[in-house]
């Protein structure tokens, strides 16, 4: 071989590594922001728990750690949209507050379920990947502003 083409093909591995890297870094910037968001997401589910389990205490003559345990357990299992009707059904709520916990279950939902398989398209180019982490972003402020 030529010396001149073992470096050409030195340096087109090398380029090929630093822009696999440089994705590489975009796909997991873009997954620690979508983490971000899912972490708000979660913290808002355990928050709705916690309600619900205040809420139904006043159900209980006399609570002792084993029925507020149990309480927990029993609510917990629940989805945040389930979590959310408890809430709604002992709470009275005026409607702009109802249309928000509607709004933050509608964004945790798609967070949660949907967020990947709607974006794995994104995944695959550099504007796609800008394009997830600003969503993310935005997701996240809204999850931490409620």
């Amino acid at each position: 071989m030529q010396p001149g083409v073992d470096s050409l093909l030195c340096s087109r591995v090398v380029d090929q590594c630093l822009r696999f890297l440089k994705s590489t870094i975009v796909v997991k910037r873009a997954i620690r922001i979508f983490g971000l968001a899912a972490y708000y997401a979660q913290v808002l589910e355990e928050a709705a728990l916690n309600l619900a389990v205040v809420l139904r205490l006043p159900e209980v003559n006399l609570i002792s750690q084993e029925l507020c345990l149990d309480l927990y357990d029993s609510l917990g299992r629940r989805t945040f949209g389930q979590l959310l009707k408890v809430a709604k059904s002992n709470l009275n709520l005026s409607d702009e507050d109802a249309e928000f916990l509607g709004t933050t279950l509608d964004l945790r939902n798609m967070l949660i379920h949907r967020y990947f398989r709607e974006r794995a398209e994104d995944f695959i180019s550099e504007v796609g990947r800008q394009e997830m982490q600003r969503s993310s972003r935005l997701s996240s402020q809204n999850l931490k502003s409620r």
